[in-house]
Order: structure tokens, then C-alpha cells, then sequence
């Protein structure tokens, strides 16, 4: 089972943003954060997620369900502002 470093959560809890879409990242909870990293970026498991974070695999579910909410919503946003729309 794959194990955080000590202190490389603080990259995703500190510090000013890069983009607009970390900007987006940044007013998310720290562990939300932390759990769409070690999902989607680094690939991890529900489980394995949960493990790393001590939380329960349906917690780490909730957070990944709340980020992919929020990515669709962004993706839409920007869809629209390509074909003209603006963004509100």
C-alpha cells in the first residue's frame, strides 16, 4: 500500500494558486483536494485513497463525486464560453 510523504500535502493545501482552474482546486477542502489528487492524478484506488487519508472508501467516494461535480460544471462553463457565451 502506497504511503504519503510527510509534507507534500502542503503543495495542495498552501500557497497561491497557478490558474484559473487551480484557482477553482483552492476553495476546495483540503482532503477533497488531497483525494482528487491521489485519485485522478496519481491513480490510486478508493480504497488505497482511504487508506492514505484515514478516512472511510465511501467518504473518499463523496469527495471524488463533489470534485467531478465541479469539474463538469467548469468543463460546461468553458464550453459555453467558446461558442460565445460569457462566463458569469
Amino acid at each position: 500500500m502506497s504511503e504519503l510523504r510527510p509534507g507534500w500535502w502542503r503543495v495542495w493545501t498552501s500557497g497561491p494558486p497557478m490558474t484559473w482552474q487551480d484557482d477553482k482546486a483552492a476553495g476546495q477542502p483540503p482532503r477533497r483536494r488531497l483525494a482528487g489528487v491521489l485519485f485522478f492524478l496519481e491513480d490510486h484506488n478508493y480504497d488505497a485513497v482511504a487508506a492514505m487519508l484515514k478516512l472511510t472508501p465511501s467518504t473518499v467516494r463523496t469527495h471524488v463525486e463533489r470534485l467531478r461535480q465541479q469539474l463538469r460544471r467548469l468543463v460546461n462553463r468553458l464550453a459555453d464560453e467558446e461558442q460565445g457565451g460569457e462566463l458569469s
